[in-house]
């Protein structure tokens, strides 16, 4: 488990297949994914059945977790895929399945908790996402996070009749770094400030 100041993020289980074939078959939730919105829910199942089976180790070239509130609710999951452990480098992404836990700042704790992961113990030097042009809550929480945008993949989805840009983002490690110790003294500051 990866502690977080508002979530944890714990490894992908069985139990969770359920929970995630509801999430992944929503549309608000769907919307948001980059692939077939056409999926039947036996195609989730096997897909979600596949990340399942495989081994979880620091070597596999996928990992993928829960976020879970700290009281245990599950409410979204976090992937890393394209691992490459030569190049030190990998692809995140975080997805808050239930809506009611959308806009609450639980996707921002599960991507900081993550980078956290990523850059302490998994020690890699960067972190790439894809953003889509409309998911601008993904594009502020990437940009808050230190990430820089890297490239564009011009009309690159096409969704609802109608083509999207998909954005590229990175962050290196000494940014996270720089990132925070920036967070840390606003912590300390506030501290400061709210002991009078």
């Amino acid at each position: 488990m990866v502690a977080g100041e508002r979530v944890n993020l714990r490894k992908l289980e069985k139990e969770d297949i359920s929970r995630l074939i509801k999430w992944m078959s929503s549309q608000d939730f769907s919307y948001y994914l980059y692939g077939s919105p056409l999926d039947s829910l036996s195609e989730i199942e096997q897909k979600i059945s596949r990340l399942i089976e495989g081994p979880f180790s620091v070597y596999d070239s996928s990992m993928h977790f829960i976020i879970e509130t700290k009281k245990s609710e599950p409410i979204g999951l976090v992937t890393f895929f394209n691992i490459s452990w030569k190049n030190r480098n990998l692809n995140v992404e975080v997805m808050i399945g239930k809506k009611e836990h959308r806009n609450k700042f639980y996707g921002v704790d599960a991507y900081l908790t993550a980078l956290k992961f990523i850059f302490q113990e998994l020690n890699m030097h960067k972190v790439v996402g894809y953003v889509n042009q409309y998911n601008q809550r993904s594009i502020k929480i990437a940009e808050r996070g230190g990430a820089k945008c890297e490239g564009t993949l011009r009309k690159h989805i096409f969704i609802n009749g109608k083509y999207y840009d998909l954005y590229i983002y990175g962050l290196l490690k000494k940014e996270y770094l720089k990132l925070t110790g920036e967070l840390k003294k606003l912590r300390y500051w506030k501290n400061k400030l709210d002991v009078k």
